[in-house]
């Protein structure tokens, strides 16, 4: 999966490159209030949610007929475009991750509850429900942060209190599950943000009073920790520049 350059409207049409000058209808007769995109060759997977709390799934795909590398007139691309046949009640969604191989939705609540649906499955309308729901912080514990891990088939979640973990997708006798297959030495507050590396299953996390810390998810341990207040003489200046780390 690739990620190319797109632009949102303040509305909910939006033109994605290269899929053509023309909007996009992420949601019908509503505002988006959040949005996931995610391009697998040449597929676009848009996922939104609206105002009233609607998933809406659509998927564009570039028209690769013969003469279609000879196109020089600067038009919109040629693309097909399929709708899901059916939409999905979400409520409190705040997040939503597309795997990597747009097999898998994972929406997310701020309270840590995450669902997951079964994207080519609710593009046929087969999909009736969600193929998991769990909670994927403990105790109480909000979610502060979620990304994909390298190649899209795991999640990383981190909570308000320092919490973090590795889930994936598990496939049984009695259908999919969304497990925890891993947790990392906690950061001493809560967290702010997590990235992961690139080319590598390493992952960066954030707390609220500095600290910073690199993971290794292979080996399920913490490489590296410092405090970016404390290791910089100007660290005052950083502390009144991010609040969030106040």
């Amino acid at each position: 999966a690739t990620t190319e350059i797109y632009t949102l409207s303040l509305h909910d049409a939006l033109p994605i490159y290269p899929y053509g000058e023309e909007p996009f209808q992420a949601a019908t007769d509503q505002s988006v209030a959040s949005l996931a995109i995610n391009i697998n060759g040449d597929n676009l997977l848009i996922t939104a949610t609206d105002s009233s709390e609607t998933l809406n799934l659509m998927r564009i795909s570039k028209q690769t007929g013969l003469f279609a590398a000879f196109d020089l007139g600067g038009g919109s691309a040629a693309v097909d475009v399929v709708r899901a046949a059916r939409t999905y009640s979400v409520p409190g969604v705040s997040r939503m991750l597309i795997g990597g191989d747009q097999r898998w939705l994972y929406l997310l609540s701020a309270n840590g509850l995450a669902r997951l649906l079964d994207i080519n499955g609710a593009m046929r309308g087969d999909a009736l429900d969600f193929s998991a729901e769990v909670f994927v912080t403990g105790g109480g514990a909000r979610l502060s942060d979620v990304t994909l891990l390298l190649g899209g088939i795991s999640v990383l979640v981190a909570d308000n209190r320092g919490g973090l973990a590795q889930w994936f997708v598990v496939r049984g006798e009695e259908g999919v599950t969304l497990e925890q297959i891993r947790r990392f030495e906690p950061l001493s507050a809560g967290i702010v943000a997590i990235t992961s590396e690139q080319r590598r299953k390493n992952f960066v996390a954030v707390d609220q009073l500095g600290n910073v810390a690199i993971y290794n998810t292979t080996a399920a341990r913490e490489v590296f920790r410092a405090n970016l207040l404390k290791a910089s003489p100007r660290g005052e200046i950083a502390r009144e520049r991010a609040p969030a780390f106040s």
